[in-house]
């Protein structure tokens, strides 16, 4: 499981790398508009993808006696209702974009259905290596396809294609691994059984609509934002989210990607079980506060820097950053109720912070409709920050107490350094900032960033001894050998 989580970080930290250059280059060269195109596009094709791929693929990695028929099964039903789906989602694409007020959106809609028959054939071999924590394949697949479609779309950026240089971006990274994933594993689909894929239902079910729920409370904001607002703010909003949620997915997405296999194999001791998931959520914390309490200092001179069009959402980073926050400690609760055979509450939790959510958004947007686009995108995240810190409270509480019956502060109190230094960590980048504010905005992130981290790092170091401990192995591994 240490090499599992070790190979997890570097397939995370490869795409955040990667992702968060070629995703900055491409804000630069076409501005928030062409973002908010295809963040709605991305809306519609996601919900499906939700569908398909949440329930089978927890249901496979969760399952303790996996059978061939069952892989099959899972297989030929994914492909042909991928194939349904995709003509489905193409008769409703000009419906919501007559909706959302976006005459492009239908093109860029129907361009990116091919992605869900790739995601049908690339679930099966990916669902088999996440069960084997066999994420060194995975990581290999998942740096490549990012390079190619930053590759592709920069290149159609570069050569004035706008928003397609997006779509296009997401069709080559999507084809790059499904190919890689074919490639790498030896699995293949034999002849379909149709009774083993009742035996997956009962679970798959209820975990896709958990994740249905789970898409529609975060993205929601997205489609109402379009309705209200347009294009624009979505893409002002969409790119200060991606800019968190990426710290999140380094912190602990990278986590959440090993903790259902390796949970679910501790779903009969109930005391392993709280013990591995308090451990998975200090590292997530460790790692996600403090970053996300540097960005957040960072967030007006950085929006700057990505130019005039961008500044808006600056204030709406800093709120968003509080949401990864949040988020930190809410992402592994997900495959805990999974992995402990509860993915009804799941659903529930899911379903009440989305309806919350886009109350909250509707509500938003009638009463700025006559707002400058920076209150209207601040107002969006300050709800989605209301609507997760209620859902996330309520679903630790759930999970801890109702599920494994231990009491919920010696899980968080080992977090309790890392969220002090996220505190420290924004207040020092923020007073900074105030103090620059003359700086050219590249220099101000860059000495900024670099006192944040300092600050943060030291605080860590000091207060938390997992994190010592951890520093201490690696400089010793990175300590050569003395004879």
């Amino acid at each position: 499981m240490k090499k599992a989580v070790g190979w997890s970080y570097i397939l995370t930290g490869g795409r955040l790398v990667v992702t968060m250059v070629v995703m900055l280059l491409l804000a630069r060269l076409l501005g928030p508009a062409a973002f908010g195109v295809l963040a709605l596009a991305l809306v519609l094709v996601n919900l499906v993808q939700a569908v398909l791929q949440q329930g089978l693929m927890a249901a496979i990695i969760q399952r303790s006696d996996l059978r061939p028929e069952h892989l099959n099964a899972a297989f030929w039903l994914l492909l042909g209702l991928s194939v349904v789906l995709a003509g489905v989602l193409a008769a409703l694409t000009p419906l919501y974009a007559s909706v959302t007020g976006s005459a492009s959106l239908t093109g860029v809609c129907l361009a990116l259905t091919p992605l869900l028959p790739m995601l049908a054939l690339s679930l099966i071999p990916e669902a088999l290596l996440r069960r084997e924590l066999k994420f060194k394949t995975l990581t290999v697949r998942s740096l490549s396809s990012v390079l190619a479609g930053g590759v592709a779309g920069l290149g159609l950026a570069l050569a004035g294609y706008g928003v397609w240089a997006l779509a296009a971006q997401q069709l080559v990274m999507a084809g790059v691994g499904v190919a890689v994933l074919w490639f790498t594993t030896d699995w293949r689909p034999g002849r379909p059984a149709w009774k083993p894929a009742k035996e997956l239902w009962a679970f798959s079910s209820r975990s896709a609509l958990a994740s249905v729920g789970l898409l529609v409370g975060t993205r929601g904001y997205l489609l109402v934002t379009g309705a209200f607002f347009g294009t624009t703010a979505v893409g002002l909003l969409r790119l200060a989210s991606r800019l968190s949620e990426t710290l999140v997915d380094v912190a602990a997405r990278s986590l959440q990607q090993v903790s259902l296999p390796a949970l679910s194999r501790l779903q009969d001791d109930k005391q392993a079980f709280a013990a591995q998931l308090g451990k998975f959520q200090h590292m997530g914390a460790l790692l996600g506060l403090p970053t996300l309490g540097v960005l957040a200092g960072i967030a007006h001179p950085f929006m700057v820097l990505l130019g005039a069009d961008w500044a808006p959402a600056a204030d709406a980073l800093q709120l968003l950053c509080l949401v990864g926050a949040v988020n930190v400690y809410g992402v592994l609760l997900g495959p805990a109720l999974q992995a402990a055979g509860r993915p009804g509450a799941l659903s529930v939790v899911l379903w009440g912070q989305a309806v919350l959510s886009v109350g909250g958004y509707a509500a938003v947007g009638l009463l700025t409709s006559g707002s400058s686009v920076a209150a209207q995108v601040t107002g969006i995240a300050l709800t989605t920050l209301v609507s997760e810190f209620v859902a996330v409270s309520g679903a630790l509480w759930y999970t801890m107490r109702r599920v494994l019956g231990v009491p919920l502060w010696p899980a968080l109190a080992p977090t309790v350094p890392a969220a002090l230094a996220g505190v420290v960590g924004f207040l020092t980048v923020a007073l900074g900032d105030r103090m620059s504010r003359s700086l050219d905005p590249l220099l101000a992130v860059i000495l900024e960033g670099a006192a944040g981290v300092l600050v943060v790092g030291a605080l860590v170091l000091g207060f938390d001894t997992r994190a010592r401990d951890l520093a201490g192995r690696l400089a010793r591994r990175l300590t050569p050998a003395r004879a």
